[in-house]
């Protein structure tokens, strides 16, 4: 898989507090802050996925973004978006700060009841080859990875020896077992 690169814009956790962000929604409002912040995200990720470089057509701000007349002059007089012939162009910029970017979270394991639960419901028995404790050593595994987005709910867990889940990784079990 291949990582798209967005070199015209880029985002930090501290967007919310960006000059250009707080002075759009000044113009807006309580929630003004909050509104620009939502329509200048999307856009740049609806730009993004259709790759225009930041362009985007009239069409698109009135009927997939829904932002009203007034909200789109705050954000073009807040120098965040700029009016064009057809529509309007996101600013290139840097909306970021490089030393406050997100650091990965660290993952803890299944906790001890839960653990406990899977391998009590699945009878200390691999799910994937049919093995049993204790002659073969088992444990709990995630059928969705929780690198694609799996959580560490009983229904995403199951019984599996250590030689299958070694060889399974980060892909999900059907994909594991028919390798």
């Amino acid at each position: 898989m291949t990582k798209r690169s967005n070199t015209w814009a880029r985002f930090s956790t501290r967007l919310t507090d960006h000059p250009q962000i707080t002075m759009a929604g000044a113009e807006l409002g309580s929630h003004g802050r909050l509104i620009v912040l939502g329509l200048f995200v999307v856009s740049v990720l609806w730009s993004r996925k259709h790759r225009t470089s930041g362009l985007l057509p009239e069409a698109v701000v009135a009927q997939y973004l829904r932002a009203s007349k007034r909200q789109r002059k705050a954000l073009v007089a807040a120098g965040l978006w700029q009016q064009v012939e057809n529509g309007y162009r996101i600013r290139p910029g840097n909306y970021w700060l490089a030393d406050l970017a997100a650091k990965p979270r660290e993952r803890r394991g299944v906790n001890l009841k839960l653990r406990f639960d899977v391998l009590q419901r699945d009878s200390s028995t691999c799910q994937y080859c049919g093995r049993r404790a204790p002659e073969v050593e088992v444990e709990v595994d995630h059928i969705l990875p929780v690198a694609a987005g799996g959580t560490d709910v009983i229904d995403n867990l199951v019984t599996a020896c250590c030689d299958c889940n070694s060889g399974k990784a980060a892909r999900p079990r059907i994909a594991a077992v028919t390798k």
